[in-house]
């Protein structure tokens, strides 16, 4: 009788473990749960370990759009967004917080002091920081070194600016071009705005419409710096 019930027990407890799912050891996960980005700029979203396919969704697409099977997020107007993925009975949760870029040509003109204002963190270098080649006043933001700046120059008259160089800076857009796009990308914009390819080098290229001078640089066909004279 002992035994009968030894044999039912474990019966029992063999079917209790098939009819309880199996914990999983490794959970999803986003790779991001927080973001920040800027008007024009897009991340994909990507989810580890997991088991199903994620189905990517937005709360306010007209903020933050999202491709539902690629998980990349495009940055439309200023606002906030969650963008919610869908793995199997999990929801994994992305919070994006869009902010206005900052289109520098739209403070051409302008007392230089509005573009800092905007862009923060600006201060006048130092007779060291001067380049000889160069005439007027040079202003610049720097993050820690020499090959990572944005700094442009005045008219010590008139206080306009004449000419500013980008290569640090993603909130900053120059005819909507920003540090990172494609270059097919980037000379679509710049062709909209009048200015078309003039001269190419090694890594750079040249452009000019009636009121700019453009040189742009780029790495693995994105772009990685740009500097224009206004002319």
């Amino acid at each position: 009788m002992k035994r009968n019930r030894g044999h039912l027990w474990a019966a029992l407890f063999i079917m209790v473990l098939l009819l309880v799912p199996a914990k999983r050891v490794n959970a999803a996960e986003l790779n991001k749960t927080s973001l920040t980005l800027y008007t024009g700029e897009t991340f994909t979203l990507k989810v580890t370990d997991a088991e199903e396919t994620p189905v990517f969704k937005s709360s306010k697409s007209t903020v933050a759009s999202v491709d539902k099977k690629t998980g990349k997020i495009s940055a439309k107007k200023s606002g906030k967004a969650n963008i919610t993925v869908a793995v199997g009975d999990e929801t994994l949760t992305c919070k994006v917080t869009v902010k206005k870029s900052i289109e520098v040509t739209d403070y051409l003109g302008k007392p230089y002091t509005k573009l800092s204002k905007a862009v923060g963190s600006i201060k006048q270098a130092d007779a060291s920081q001067e380049p000889v080649s160069y005439t007027g006043t040079l202003y610049y933001y720097t993050k820690g070194n020499e090959l990572s700046d944005f700094f442009f120059r005045i008219d010590k008259k008139t206080k306009k600016i004449t000419s500013l160089q980008n290569r640090c800076l993603k909130k900053v857009t120059f005819c909507g071009v920003r540090l990172g796009d494609k270059k097919s990308a980037a000379e679509k914009l710049l062709k909209k705005k009048g200015i078309g390819k003039t001269q190419t080098y090694e890594s750079s290229v040249r452009y000019e419409s009636s009121k700019y001078d453009v040189s742009v640089g780029y790495e693995n066909g994105k772009v990685a710096w740009y500097r224009f004279l206004v002319k």
